[in-house]
């Protein structure tokens, strides 16, 4: 036991090291910024913690200072993370400075949720209660999610480690914050190897990943039973000028609609953002038909006005309302406390979430519908399953911020919700990624980027 805990002290001192935090801190950007990266360079982030967390257990001078630490820590990382959130909102509105503003006011808050958990960390460790670190840093990825208003679920200790979907299957019993969960462990263990229980905190993650084997050995869910074809428009939804858009869409949608004929596909899920209407039911500019379902999304109502999902089982329709809505993209937070720049108004006006999340029956079944945003939101999916969904079908319009971060992220929390819930996620885009990701939250099929075409789904 003895040569074990001065092997694991040895590793941790190596740590320590100046030149390798810093490189280890890149690695750990670099693994959350594009998916390609994050499959050589992932392992490194739960290392990441092992830094964060050395000073915390070396020194009562460097633990009074580790509050300011993990505050400046969380800022800098997430704004780096979150680049692409400002191009998103600076399109958006037509101001790139404004789109930057909302990504250090989303840093900020960030940062000040680490701030909270290390100032409670700090007091848990001087009385000797490691343990509670791990539970102190995941409950602040937890508050930052759910908090009313400016939550905004993004980076997470967990999630560039969805690029090995081997080591994460346990997401199934603890969902994406127990994974989280057992990275902050790991690095409290290894941070400091001496420590009463340092041991016991490396045993965690241990535990987590025997668990997440045995739980990828397992069967996949039964089939559905329904063919769906997953249609990408080829169409910029972001860019293309209005009259264009209006002219070009009933085309390629008439060329999507043929290919799940040909198919023989029982739905036909495509992107959201294709109609903007004022009552129920739709009229679109583009046929509908009816020999098989069309599920689709866009904008509906006026005051209040909703981003939603419209489904056609071939003789009526049925809508899905958003529940979660995207901070300066859909609607601008504390409009009428805070002094916001007067042209910061949103295209689309401030949209409003539904409180109530409905329930959609398709094809004798019941699935979840998600639009975009929705994804990162763990209980959304898991409200859908616990209704009774055999699938997911995900709707997102990712043109706004393509080439940047975001697409790959949004992409890899539909992975998060198939592992959490074991169900399949069929997602459709407008350029992509429009793709099949099966129950172990591996992407299955993924059509190539830009183009028109359909991905026929086997449920």
């Amino acid at each position: 036991m003895e040569a074990l805990v001065k092997q694991l002290e040895k590793v941790s001192s190596v740590l320590a090291d100046r030149r390798v935090v810093i490189a280890a801190i890149l690695l750990m950007l670099a693994s959350f910024t594009r998916i390609e990266f994050a499959l050589y360079t992932a392992w490194v982030v739960p290392f990441a913690y092992v830094i964060l967390f050395r000073p915390l257990l070396e020194s009562e001078e460097k633990r009074k200072r580790f509050p300011r630490v993990a505050f400046w820590w969380l800022f800098g990382t997430t704004f780096c993370h979150t680049t692409w959130l400002g191009q998103f909102v600076g399109k958006w509105v037509g101001m790139e400075l404004l789109g930057m503003l909302a990504v250090a006011f989303i840093a900020f808050v960030y940062g000040g949720w680490a701030w909270v958990a290390a100032k409670f960390s700090v007091k848990a460790v001087e009385k000797g209660w490691d343990w509670l670190v791990p539970i102190l840093f995941t409950l602040q990825e937890v508050g930052r999610t759910y908090f009313p208003t400016i939550n905004f679920p993004w980076t997470f200790a967990s999630d560039p480690l969805i690029v090995y979907p081997l080591v994460v299957q346990h997401a199934a019993w603890v969902g994406a914050f127990g994974v989280s969960l057992g990275i902050y462990a790991f690095g409290m263990g290894l941070a400091n190897p001496r420590r009463p229980q340092a041991l016991g905190l490396l045993g965690v993650p241990v535990v987590f990943l025997v668990i997440s084997i045995a739980t990828y050995l397992l069967p996949l869910p039964p089939k559905v039973g329904m063919k769906v074809a997953a249609g990408q428009l080829g169409l910029d939804s972001a860019f293309t000028e209005p009259g264009v858009f209006d002219l070009t869409l009933p085309v390629k949608v008439r060329e999507l609609q043929a290919k799940a004929e040909d198919a023989q596909a029982d739905v036909l899920l495509m992107p959201e953002g294709m109609i903007d209407i004022g009552e129920m039911p739709p009229n679109p500019n583009f046929p509908i038909k009816t020999d098989y379902a069309t599920i689709f999304g866009g904008r509906r109502g006026f005051k209040p006005r909703y981003q939603s999902a419209f489904i056609f089982d071939g003789s009526r329709w049925q809508v899905y309302d958003k529940v979660r809505l995207v901070a300066f993209g859909e609607f601008v937070p504390f409009r009428d406390v805070l002094p916001y720049p007067k042209g910061f108004s949103l295209p689309s006006g401030d949209l409003s979430p539904n409180p109530v999340q409905a329930q959609v029956r398709l094809n004798g079944s019941v699935f979840g519908p998600m639009i975009c945003f929705e994804t990162l939101f763990p209980d959304i999916a898991l409200r859908h399953r616990l209704a009774g969904a055999k699938w997911f079908a995900v709707m997102s319009v990712d043109d706004w911020y393509a080439g940047t971060a975001g697409v790959d992220w949004l992409a890899a929390s539909c992975r998060w919700r198939a592992i959490e819930n074991r169900l399949p996620v069929v997602r459709a885009t407008p350029l992509g990624k429009t793709c099949h990701i099966n129950a172990r939250g591996e992407i299955f099929a993924e059509l190539p980027v830009r183009g028109t075409d359909v991905l026929v789904v086997d449920l």
